[in-house]
């Protein structure tokens, strides 16, 4: 392995604190994953998601119709500006659910996609991994995550995190860029 990206990857490590790093599950193994390993790297990362997607109920009617009002309609009339009452509605148990449960399908359908396109084409698997890559570092997606545990909305742990999301799943999606999307642009991806 590649020294100075050992270093690098403590370095970050000990930046973000040893409990972030340590709950992170990055492996320090910066060598590229085989096709098989990336297929158990995605279906590990399914299975934490589909957990996630099972506690986050979906809106009912009503709930979508006070969203409406209180923040797309709010910002609407206020000529595309957020205001108080918009700011306020951010701040929502109803906000968070509506930020949480789609995103989260989308990262689920991203990683349904990785084993298939494993089997036919190295780039339209990298391309999705780098989407997911993407879909993890989404800080608006952790915080409604945050504001949801914090609310007792859904249970502490993710996957093999139970705090700090943002920075653990951060972590994830750079060893994730370092051992599988760089290796595949220079051509050394088994």
């Amino acid at each position: 392995m590649n020294t100075v990206l050992r270093i690098l990857l403590l370095l970050i490590a000990a930046s973000l604190g040893s409990y972030v790093f340590a709950q992170s599950g990055a492996n320090l193994d910066l060598s590229p994953p085989t096709v098989e390993n990336r297929r158990a790297i995605a279906q590990d990362l399914a299975q934490s998601f589909r957990e996630l997607d099972r506690q986050v109920p979906q809106l009912s009617p009503s709930q979508r119709a006070w969203l409406k009002a209180e923040y797309d309609d709010e910002i609407a009339r206020a000529g595309n500006r957020y205001t108080k009452r918009a700011i306020a509605a951010m701040d929502s148990l109803e906000y968070q659910l509506h930020v949480v449960k789609p995103r989260t399908a989308e990262i689920l359908e991203t990683l349904a996609r990785i084993p298939e396109a494993s089997r036919k084409s190295k780039s339209v698997e990298v391309a999705l991994w780098a989407s997911l890559i993407n879909q993890l570092i989404d800080y608006q997606y952790w915080q409604a995550v945050t504001s949801l545990v914090e609310r007792k909305a859904i249970q502490a742990k993710i996957g093999n995190v139970q705090s700090y999301y943002f920075q653990n799943y951060t972590l994830q999606a750079q060893n994730l860029l370092s051992r599988i999307v760089i290796p595949h642009l220079q051509e050394r991806l088994p």
